[in-house]
């Protein structure tokens, strides 16, 4: 993302999960960030290399290995990683910007456990949503050229409806800098399917998590990830963390 310095940019950051189930070690949110005339682009990229022979419906990173349905049923290995690399290559040559925000689910239990929340707080997602929208507040902040940052999320239901709501509780707390970066529209959550820069996402998230697992495979999947992680910036939360986000969102409603 290149600019001149009198130009701010505004952003959009689409952002999906991987490693939901608590079956998982690791809980991660990632993101693609872009200027917000980029995604256009982007998104006709994405979808001619989705059209690609042989075409696929859309995107999605845990279905590119099941032999038992999904868009890959019909291809072969070579041509499943060769797609995979394919939409790597689109994230690459934008140069986006990757953001994460992770967290161990021995780290939620261990803290739920200890500290009684809110039912609606009772999920790490609600954690990993505030986290990497506040990590993508201050980079963008520390960013001269980098002006306001709008967020898409992939489908919560429940989850997604509780968080909205308190995101409108911090946003007209925040002060007049923070309300700035945090971009004029309350966060969306879209269908992955139909919104392509969310299955760019996707890919970055399952990739970001496997990574974390040292589960990446062999040398063609580390070459996706250095594809992926050119501009990578990543959050851990700890119990600490967890804490502190607890006690400073009750503060804003006690």
């Amino acid at each position: 993302m290149v600019c001149s310095e009198s130009q701010i940019m505004p952003l959009y950051a689409y952002v999906d999960d991987s490693g939901s189930s608590p079956d998982s070690p690791v809980y991660v949110l990632g993101g693609l960030v872009l200027p917000d005339d980029t995604w256009e682009y982007f998104s006709a990229d994405w979808r001619a290399a989705l059209n690609a022979n042989p075409p696929i419906e859309y995107f999605k990173a845990s279905e590119v290995w099941d032999r038992r349905k999904g868009p890959f049923l019909r291809m072969n290995d070579s041509q499943r990683m060769a797609r995979v690399e394919s939409l790597a290559d689109i994230i690459s040559t934008y140069n986006a910007i990757a953001i994460s925000c992770r967290m161990e689910w021995s780290t939620f239990t261990n803290f739920r456990k200890s500290n009684p929340v809110e039912p609606e707080l009772d999920d790490p997602y609600f954690f990993l949503f505030f986290g990497i929208i506040g990590q993508m507040a201050i980079f963008s902040h520390e960013q001269p050229n980098f002006g306001s940052v709008n967020f898409v999320f992939d489908s919560q239901n429940e989850i997604g409806r509780n968080v909205n709501a308190w995101y409108s509780i911090l946003k007209t707390r925040a002060t007049a800098r923070l309300q700035y970066h945090l971009g004029e529209k309350w966060p969306e959550f879209e269908d992955e399917k139909k919104t392509l820069p969310l299955q760019g996402a996707d890919l970055f998230a399952w990739y970001e998590r496997r990574n974390v697992l040292r589960t990446l495979g062999h040398d063609t999947h580390v070459r996706v990830w250095n594809a992926l992680s050119k501009q990578h910036y990543s959050t851990v939360l700890e119990d600490t963390h967890l804490f502190a986000m607890a006690h400073d969102l009750n503060a804003i409603v006690g």
